[in-house]
């Protein structure tokens, strides 16, 4: 419980901040924990991440010749995170019944599959291997999706900045917010992306992701977008 008594701070900014920062997780713990990681990142960083490098390239490469999907792949991007472009829900249904496969998420046009660093080319072999066996066992050939991607962000003012003049925050129909800055996070969700973030500068392409019927869209805290972007005057 917090006890708000005579103070000057706006209690939707407090609330804001809960969201943010409250947990129930041990944090001491977890902090601790964080710090011994980034100690040992720090230390033995090549020696650490080199067999997660060499396993990760590994399955790169054995998923580039699949016919009914197409390992999604930019110049810049989470190599960590496959993400199968083709029919998701399929392939995780098939991954999960099949070989007991669990992946982090499944949609209509893509799959998405979570590496770590306890991954080696063996387990990750097995990984390719399960792809690979629901690939040959289908019929057809790969079928592109529509696949949205977040136009590179430009900022007015900082995240800090928006969230202080967050009390002047006005709700305005999509067409009217461009080229004003954004008062709130907008995610798509799931996984819970941010699409446009605090002091982002509203743009046509940011309008037209926002208005594809496709994704579920979440303001702050969870909650629903009802059409209209908070933005700042």
């Amino acid at each position: 419980m917090l006890l708000n008594e005579g103070c000057p701070i706006d209690v939707s900014l407090i609330r804001r901040g809960l969201d943010i920062f409250e947990t129930s997780s041990p944090s001491y713990i977890l902090l601790g924990g964080i710090s011994k990681c980034l100690a040992q990142i720090n230390s033995k960083g090549p020696e650490l991440l080199k067999p997660w490098e060499d396993a990760i390239a590994y399955a790169e490469s054995n998923l580039s010749s699949l016919r009914n999907f197409k390992l999604w792949q930019a110049p810049v991007r989470e190599r960590s995170k496959f993400v199968l472009m083709g029919r998701g829900n399929y392939l995780f249904e098939y991954l999960r019944g099949t070989f007991n496969i669990e992946c982090e998420a499944s949609f209509p046009s893509h799959l998405i599959a979570m590496t770590g660093i306890g991954d080696t080319e063996e387990t990750l072999k097995r990984f390719c291997d399960a792809v690979i066996t629901t690939d040959n066992a289908m019929d057809g050939e790969y079928i592109p999706s529509e696949f949205v991607s977040r136009p590179f962000p430009k900022f007015a003012i900082t995240l800090q900045e928006a969230a202080r003049a967050r009390l002047k925050s006005v709700d305005l129909e999509p067409e009217f917010a461009i080229g004003l800055p954004s008062s709130e996070f907008i995610y798509g969700f799931p996984p819970g992306i941010p699409l446009l973030m605090p002091g982002e500068i509203i743009t046509e392409d940011t309008v037209k992701i926002l208005s594809n019927s496709n994704i579920k869209l979440m303001l702050g805290g969870g909650r629903p977008y009802q059409g209209l972007i908070p933005v700042l005057p």
